[in-house]
């Protein structure tokens, strides 16, 4: 079975959603789209998620801007699409990695850096902008 983008995003919103975390699809911020952004309400944990049916590279170029909003930065992607040299680059640039399995389920298999970039005052805004638009009906889970 082939996943798409989508499928890949619907089943890393629904294991988000079993660690606790609040999600919103296509979150807007700064002139951006982030494909999910997550916050755990019991510890205020932030994180945000590209995922990508095979194009690794322009998803960890994307992961690294969005982990300017986060706590965590992940790229998810097909578990058949990852290769070593994705696995590397994700490393090395402090970005995590969610593989999804063709039975929809969820595994990660790299953690990120903690806080990569550190950029307190985007973080809190990209929570107040969540907090916001969850307010506004834009919940996804």
């Amino acid at each position: 079975m082939r996943l798409r983008e989508a499928d890949v995003s619907l089943a890393v919103r629904r294991y988000l959603t079993t660690k606790g975390y609040l999600v919103v699809a296509e979150f807007p911020f700064l002139g951006r789209v982030v494909d999910i952004f997550g916050l755990r309400p019991t510890d205020d944990a932030t994180v945000t998620i590209e995922c990508k049916e095979s194009d690794w590279r322009k998803a960890s170029t994307q992961a690294r801007v969005a982990s300017m909003m986060s706590q965590s930065a992940y790229v998810a992607m097909p578990a058949r699409k990852v290769t070593n040299a994705a696995l590397l680059c994700f490393q090395a640039s402090g970005v995590g990695l969610l593989i999804v399995n063709d039975d929809s389920s969820v595994v990660n298999v790299l953690e990120p850096s903690a806080d990569p970039i550190g950029v307190a005052e985007l973080h809190l805004a990209a929570k107040q902008r969540f907090l916001d638009l969850v307010e506004l009906g834009y919940r996804s889970d």
